[in-house]
Protein backbone atom coordinates (compact mmCIF):
# COMPACT_ATOMS: atom_id res chain seq x y z
CA UNK A 1 0.00 0.00 0.00
CA UNK A 2 1.37 3.41 -0.97
CA UNK A 3 2.34 5.93 1.67
CA UNK A 4 2.01 9.70 1.35
CA UNK A 5 3.17 12.74 3.27
CA UNK A 6 0.77 15.62 3.85
CA UNK A 7 2.65 18.89 4.38
CA UNK A 8 1.08 22.17 5.42
CA UNK A 9 2.85 25.52 5.18
CA UNK A 10 0.82 27.03 8.05
CA UNK A 11 2.26 30.57 7.77
CA UNK A 12 0.80 30.72 4.26
CA UNK A 13 -2.68 29.61 5.44
CA UNK A 14 -5.26 32.43 5.30
CA UNK A 15 -7.85 30.62 7.41
CA UNK A 16 -10.50 30.49 4.70
CA UNK A 17 -11.71 27.05 5.80
CA UNK A 18 -11.92 25.51 2.32
CA UNK A 19 -10.05 22.40 3.43
CA UNK A 20 -12.39 22.02 6.39
CA UNK A 21 -15.41 22.39 4.11
CA UNK A 22 -14.36 19.38 2.00
CA UNK A 23 -12.65 17.25 4.67
CA UNK A 24 -14.07 18.18 8.08
CA UNK A 25 -13.25 14.79 9.59
CA UNK A 26 -9.50 15.43 9.17
CA UNK A 27 -9.09 19.22 8.93
CA UNK A 28 -10.33 21.76 11.48
CA UNK A 29 -9.98 25.45 12.31
CA UNK A 30 -7.58 25.86 15.22
CA UNK A 31 -7.89 28.46 17.97
CA UNK A 32 -5.50 30.77 16.05
CA UNK A 33 -7.94 30.88 13.11
CA UNK A 34 -5.79 28.73 10.83
CA UNK A 35 -6.54 25.28 9.47
CA UNK A 36 -4.92 22.28 11.11
CA UNK A 37 -4.90 18.60 10.22
CA UNK A 38 -5.71 16.09 12.95
CA UNK A 39 -2.63 14.09 13.89
CA UNK A 40 -0.21 16.43 12.14
CA UNK A 41 3.15 17.01 13.86
CA UNK A 42 5.59 19.70 12.76
CA UNK A 43 3.26 20.46 9.83
CA UNK A 44 3.63 16.90 8.46
CA UNK A 45 1.51 13.76 8.51
CA UNK A 46 2.14 10.35 6.99
CA UNK A 47 -0.99 8.77 5.53
CA UNK A 48 -1.99 5.58 3.75
CA UNK A 49 -3.54 5.35 0.32
CA UNK A 50 -7.02 5.01 1.88
CA UNK A 51 -6.77 8.58 3.21
CA UNK A 52 -5.21 10.06 0.07
CA UNK A 53 -8.40 11.21 -1.70
CA UNK A 54 -9.71 13.45 1.09
CA UNK A 55 -6.31 15.02 1.77
CA UNK A 56 -5.80 15.58 -1.95
CA UNK A 57 -9.22 17.22 -2.19
CA UNK A 58 -8.30 19.56 0.69
CA UNK A 59 -4.99 20.39 -1.01
CA UNK A 60 -6.64 21.00 -4.38
CA UNK A 61 -9.26 23.39 -2.99
CA UNK A 62 -6.80 25.49 -0.95
CA UNK A 63 -6.65 28.92 -2.64
CA UNK A 64 -3.12 29.64 -1.40
CA UNK A 65 -1.81 26.09 -2.03
CA UNK A 66 -0.44 25.69 1.50
CA UNK A 67 -1.30 21.97 1.60
CA UNK A 68 0.74 19.46 -0.36
CA UNK A 69 0.30 15.69 -0.63
CA UNK A 70 3.42 13.90 -1.85
CA UNK A 71 4.12 10.22 -2.41
CA UNK A 72 6.62 8.95 0.12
Amino acid sequence: MAKYIVIQDRPVCIGCGSCVAVADKIWFMDSDGLATCKGMKDSKLEIDEKDFAKHKEAADICPVECIKVNKK
